[in-house]
Parts: C-alpha cells; sequence; structure tokens
C-alpha cells in the first residue's frame, strides 16, 4: 500500500485495465456505428483468465455455460462484420485471456467471455443512440455500465475514469485510439528486446518506436508490397508475435532470428491491410534483412552503442520508462487490436 493507505494496483491489473479501455473504446465505436443502444461496457475477469489455466483442448473447443470460448487473434484480426465476432456482442460483461493449460494448433492465446455463450441474435440488440436501452446502470458515457461483475477481484476498466471518459474527448475518427495502441505496443516489444539483450548479451540492442509513416504505408499496401520488403524496412506477417511469444513460453527455439529482435531495427509499426482477406503485418526498419552475426556486438546491453544513451541497457536513448513497463510479450498481441 501507498502511503496514503490507498490500495496500489498490480503491474497485471494495470495491464489488463488497458486492454479492457481498448476494448471498450472500439465496442463504443461499433455501437455509435450501428447504432445499438444496449452495448454493454466489459470488465476484466479473473475468474474467466484462471479457468484458462485449466483448459484442456476439449475444454477450448465448446463454450461453457456463462461463456463463449475464441482465439485472441479474433481481437487482433476482426471479421469484416464486427456483428460476427464475439468482442461485439452487446450483452457480454466480462472477458479474460491468456495462454491455456494446452497449445492446440495456432490457439496458444485464448480469451473468455460472458456471460453470453451463443452467438449474437437480433433480439438481443436494440436499436437507438448509444447507452439508451440500458435496462440497469448508467448509458451516459453509451455503454452500458453496471451490467456486470469484474469478478473474483478482477479489475473494472474504469475504476480511475468518470464513465463519460470511455472515449477520449477531442479524438477523430479513432485517432486517439491508434496512439494510445501505439505506445503500449512499443513499451511491451521494447521491454522484450531488453531481456533478449540481457540473456544473450547483445551490446547494440536498440530502442524501437512507433513509426508513423510505417504506419501510413501498411494502410496502402497491395497484395504484391506485402509480398516485398522495402530499402528501408522489412514486411513479416504480425503472427511471428504469437510465434515469438510461443517459444519464449517454451523456452526453446532462437528468439534473434526473429525480425522482432533484430539489435539494429529502431521503427515498427503494425496493421491491417485488405489483402488475403484483411492480412494482419508489420512493417520494421531502418533493416531489411534478416538479422547477421555481423550485426550483433556482443557485451552487456547498452556497452555497444554507436551513438545515443545506451544507459537503459538498449541504444538510442531508449529510457529506463520503456525497458522496465510491468507488461507482457503476450499482452502485444491484444496491443495490436488498435495498432
Amino acid at each position: 500500500q501507498s502511503v496514503s493507505g490507498v490500495k496500489r494496483n498490480s503491474p497485471d491489473e494495470l495491464d489488463n485495465r488497458e486492454q479492457v479501455n481498448r476494448l471498450n473504446k472500439e465496442r463504443l465505436k461499433v455501437a455509435k456505428e450501428h447504432q445499438i443502444a444496449n452495448m454493454h461496457d466489459v470488465a476484466w475477469d479473473d475468474t474467466l483468465e484462471n479457468k484458462l489455466k485449466k483448459m484442456t483442448c476439449d475444454d477450448l473447443a465448446t463454450p461453457g455455460s456463462d461463456y463463449v470460448v475464441f482465439n485472441s487473434l479474433e481481437l487482433v484480426f476482426p471479421d469484416s462484420d464486427p456483428m460476427k465476432t464475439p468482442q461485439y456482442h452487446p450483452l457480454q460483461t466480462k472477458i479474460g485471456c491468456g495462454p491455456a493449460a494446452a497449445v492446440c494448433g495456432d490457439q496458444v492465446i485464448m480469451c473468455l467471455m460472458g456471460p453470453k455463450n451463443s452467438p449474437l441474435k437480433e433480439s438481443d440488440i436494440k436499436r437507438g443512440s448509444p447507452g439508451t436501452g440500458c435496462s440497469a446502470g448508467n448509458g451516459a458515457s453509451g455503454l452500458c455500465m453496471g451490467g456486470g461483475s469484474s469478478g473474483g477481484g478482477g479489475v473494472k476498466n474504469q475504476s480511475d475514469k468518470k464513465s463519460g471518459d470511455v472515449e477520449s474527448k477531442g479524438s477523430k475518427d479513432g485517432e486517439e485510439v491508434v496512439s494510445s495502441a501505439s505506445t503500449p505496443m512499443t513499451l511491451l516489444l521494447n521491454k522484450e528486446r531488453l531481456a533478449l539483450a540481457q540473456k544473450e548479451q547483445i551490446a547494440n540492442m536498440h530502442e524501437v518506436t512507433y513509426d508513423k509513416t510505417l504506419a501510413d504505408k501498411v494502410k496502402k499496401m497491395t497484395c504484391d508490397d506485402v509480398n516485398s520488403n522495402s530499402p528501408d524496412y522489412v514486411v513479416f506477417d504480425s503472427i511471428e508475435i504469437v510465434s515469438a511469444y510461443m517459444l519464449k513460453l517454451k523456452d526453446e527455439g532462437d528468439l534473434t532470428k526473429s525480425p522482432l529482435f533484430h539489435p539494429l531495427q529502431t521503427k515498427i509499426a503494425c496493421g491491417i491491410t485488405m489483402c488475403n482477406d484483411r492480412k494482419g503485418i508489420c512493417l520494421m526498419g531502418p533493416k531489411n534483412s534478416p538479422v547477421k552475426k555481423a550485426d550483433i556486438k556482443p557485451g552487456s546491453p547498452g556497452t555497444g552503442c554507436s551513438g545515443g544513451n545506451g544507459a537503459s541497457g538498449l541504444c538510442m536513448g531508449g529510457g529506463v520508462s520503456s525497458a522496465s513497463t510491468p507488461m507482457t510479450l503476450l499482452s502485444l498481441v491484444i496491443a495490436l487490436i488498435m495498432a
């Protein structure tokens, strides 16, 4: 506890809150676009998260009595029709995501969402201005509040905000959302890059920053563009993030071969193209080729920087705050929701 006696939130609680805040911003956006009057606010649920840790492949194949099961990749790459995806069912009020006890195919990071355990039906939707169809609680923010609980001590996403702050004032068509998601994405990645540099004794691992120019390129890329690198960036499928998580989870494989961990890369942006049914990709630069032995300087992290400050362990003035952010590589997948 702090000196004032107020209980501090744990790093995991802060991380979960950030994930849920992003999801609620998207739920509000969908409610506005489709005139859904009863879209509910969603809270993180510890009980659902803990349930995942015990689930087998058979468990993951069927919904429970009060939840649906879906791959977290559906959060990252939703269907072009949001009303067909589990995260936009207006009557859902709780969610928990994490690695399941069993890894079944590409089902590495899964989510449970409740209390509804079936696909959306038209009868579940009340049409009208967002927030005007709430059967209980406050709908002033556009989302029905108080419809669910955080369950088992979970963190309610609005515990540190007023209900009207679900969507930041003054944002334009999601511009604020993009920046809020890209920041956690790079913080998470820099934390993992530093951890790898410490483990493998890489002296010249650079800090990576979100690059708006690369983000704009993603939006304009054709199918041909997706399949080839540029002189100042490499193109890779964002599923590489999940692959990196699997390697770390199993403590096997060489993460230095992943494009995410090339020590000389300094900028990144991820997004969704319309190629091959909404393909998720990342651009990372300025290097446009796989890491070579000559790219790596062995030694204590931060001691092999050709310019800038390496005091944090990352070159180019990475800063202690970027390197020590208490989040996980798992969250990097969820952070791509808005990237």
